[in-house]
């Protein structure tokens, strides 16, 4: 999925990466510059190419199945020089595409 454009980044490992992609690909088809990265491994983390996508982009959100062990991955990446949100869920149910569109529309 096309990240040149972006000013939004979403990262998804795992399971939920299918949610976020569908998420990803409603939201280019409505005009919104979104990316996409799915890291193949989260370790070895793979940080260069991370900051590289990072460096290009406003704000990143990351998508995950718990409490949040990957956003501090990224934040490690990053420094904490962008914004960047987590979308979490923890209740044994899949995030949906719908929640992760309504999680990067309402963040500002």
């Amino acid at each position: 999925m096309d990240v040149e454009d972006a000013n939004t980044l979403v990262i998804a490992y795992g399971s939920v990466a299918r949610s976020a992609k569908e998420a990803v690909k409603y939201l280019r088809s409505h005009r919104r510059k979104v990316g996409f990265f799915r890291p193949i491994t989260i370790w070895p983390f793979p940080e260069e190419e991370l900051a590289q996508l990072i460096h290009k982009v406003d704000r990143v959100f990351v998508v995950e199945m718990n409490q949040g062990q990957l956003i501090d991955e990224v934040r490690k990446v990053e420094c904490y020089h962008k914004k960047i949100y987590g979308i979490n869920r923890y209740d044994g149910e899949m995030i949906t595409p719908s929640q992760i569109i309504s999680k990067i529309r309402e963040a500002r």
